[in-house]
């Protein structure tokens, strides 16, 4: 399961260096067609493996739904793409009760899960992606959802199991 959780960051890394020439220039200098290889026997092969590992709505779930929508972003692959929106939406109407707060009832499990899937709608905007924020209007519900349960000076509510480090 852990290992489904990390394709984000894979994805952010050969984005930031896919258009660089870098690659291109290393497939010349190794004589193999390195950009293939990425793409082929790693990027691939980490989507089919996310995509093997049975969902369920948790909160661990963001690096992962982010991750195979990058993949797609990146690799022109539009069935990665809305797998993730797909996964996105099933997290959302599955996971979040009605005023937006996370079905765990804990302001820590709120904040691991919302902070990985805060960004969400900027990695499908953009040109031939899709508008989260308007197919998804009751987002930002969700993304203020736990405010109140903070004090003035930043401190959550210390229930459930709030680690006594979580501040605004």
């Amino acid at each position: 399961f852990s290992d489904a959780a990390q394709p984000f960051g894979l994805a952010q890394a050969y984005d930031l260096i896919v258009s660089s020439g870098e690659v291109d220039r290393l497939s010349g200098a190794r004589g193999v067609d390195v950009r293939q290889r990425i793409e082929r026997d790693l990027i691939y092969e980490v989507a089919r493996h996310t995509l093997e590992v049975p969902y369920r709505p948790g909160n661990y779930d963001g690096s992962k739904i982010r991750g195979l929508a990058l993949f797609g972003r990146v690799l022109g692959e539009p069935d990665f793409v809305a797998e993730g929106y797909r996964l996105f939406k099933r997290l959302i109407d599955n996971a979040f009760h009605y005023d937006g707060y996370w079905h765990e009832d804990t302001l820590n499990y709120f904040s691991m899960i919302v902070g990985t899937i805060l960004r969400f709608p900027d990695v499908l905007g953009g040109e031939g992606g899709v508008d989260v924020m308007g197919e998804m209007p009751y987002l930002p519900r969700i993304y203020t959802a736990p405010l109140s349960l903070f004090m003035p000076d930043g401190q959550g509510l210390m229930a459930n199991d709030k680690r006594a480090a979580l501040t605004l």
